[in-house]
């Protein structure tokens, strides 16, 4: 039981007091990381509005009154001939 435990705080002892690592990052691999870290954000940023907003919106349509499923213009009616596509020339 103590030789996990002691074995734990050895590797974070040691991965604490690292100092500089003598290392390259070439301008590939940064642009690469900070692509990675700015789309992490923005799928975050996108769930968030996934998650919320949309719920909300829906609560506030159905505050209105309004479906979803209706639209602004009413929609044509089969025995109107103004409408109809077997009419028109």
């Amino acid at each position: 039981m103590i030789r996990p435990v002691l074995c734990g705080a050895i590797v974070g002892a040691t991965t604490c007091y690292a100092g500089l690592a003598q290392a390259y990052i070439g301008p590939g691999a940064g642009l690469s990381a900070l692509g990675i870290v700015f789309a992490l954000i923005a799928t975050v940023a996108l769930a968030v509005v996934g998650f919320v907003w949309y719920p909300v919106k829906r609560m506030l349509r159905r505050k209105d009154g309004t479906n979803s499923q209706q639209r602004d213009t009413e929609p044509a009616r089969r025995d109107d001939p103004r409408h109809s596509s077997s009419t028109r020339s």
